[in-house]
């Protein structure tokens, strides 16, 4: 069975896995990540790695090669994590350190997003005549587009839509779609609309209890999700009118873990389009591998990049 080494980076985990060619996941293991020192966050890596190769009794040499997602810029030329908010990386050599390590045939590092979204396109039928866009809800905001089986990159940096200034900029004052849609900005204004209304704090506020709430009918996470959903629905109608993509696919911790909110996204995205990108609700639709995407996608790109896909720009 030829099989590849996936490897998910973020900033509360390191998950790797062996990737089969219809990515499924076998040996599956996870770290905590260590985000305080450099050595000691690729030390974890390893011992992931570790972990993985000493269970399924496989052998670095015997794999397709290891694929890796990090978070942020990278060159995936030469292998470098070039920034990253997340992590203590900054210009790192994490292909040449594994190469070091481990005698693979191969060593792919590429943004976490991106390796995200091959596996979502990957797993729709690898479509190389459509234009295919991941966008991630999370502790922040990214996306990845496919074009004819290609991830556009423009000059390294694209995708990075958690970054677009939002209509609540102001004056000296910079309001990201980051800051208003993401999972701690849920939190944040959830606590802002509880100490506004007074409301005494029974527990502790998390994402995960304002979405709760908001599906239970809660007057403030109503009030809460009303203005996040109409931000993510302003993002997606920018996506929508650049790119008019075949296929939208939602993911990140806050989709993932609340995949009805496709339904409420969809209805305030509606209003928005004219007739003529009406279609293009119907072509949004919820990620299918969840948390695994990521792991699975850096996998699946040993298995394909003999015919370049999703490898060249």
């Amino acid at each position: 069975m030829n099989l590849s080494l996936g490897i998910d980076v973020g900033g509360t985990k390191i998950a790797a896995a062996l990737i089969t060619k219809d990515g499924r996941v076998l040996f599956r293991k996870e770290v905590p990540s260590v985000t305080t020192d450099k050595d000691k966050m690729f030390q974890q890596l390893k011992n992931c790695i570790d972990q993985v190769l000493k269970e399924s009794r496989y052998k670095p040499e015997n794999l397709l090669g290891i694929g890796i997602g990090v978070p942020g810029k990278v060159d995936i030329e030469n292998g470098i994590a070039i920034y990253q908010n997340n992590l203590p990386w900054s210009h790192f050599p994490i292909g040449s350190k594994l190469e070091e390590l481990y005698p693979t045939k191969s060593v792919i590092l590429d943004n976490d997003v991106h390796m995200a979204a091959f596996a979502e396109w990957y797993q729709r039928g690898c479509k190389k005549n459509e234009t295919f866009a991941y966008l991630t809800i999370s502790t922040g905001i990214s996306c990845c587009i496919l074009h004819n089986g290609v991830i556009l990159r423009g000059a390294g940096f694209a995708g990075e839509v958690g970054l677009m200034l939002t209509s609540a900029s102001k004056e000296n004052s910079v309001v990201t779609f980051e800051n208003v849609a993401s999972g701690p900005a849920i939190q944040s204004k959830a606590a802002t609309k509880r100490a506004t209304l007074q409301m005494k704090e029974t527990e502790q506020i998390t994402t995960a209890t304002v979405l709760r709430d908001y599906f239970h009918g809660e007057k403030y996470a109503c009030h809460v999700m009303a203005e996040v959903l109409n931000d993510i629905s302003k993002g997606i109608h920018g996506m929508i009118c650049m790119l008019d993509p075949h296929q939208i696919v939602l993911g990140g911790g806050v989709i993932n873990h609340n995949p009805e909110l496709i339904d409420h996204i969809k209805a305030t995205l509606k209003p928005l389009l004219i007739t003529e990108q009406s279609s293009a609700v119907h072509r949004i639709s919820v990620s299918q591998l969840k948390g695994d995407s990521g792991l699975v996608g850096a996998g699946l790109r040993l298995h394909n990049s003999s015919d370049g896909g999703a490898n060249e720009d």
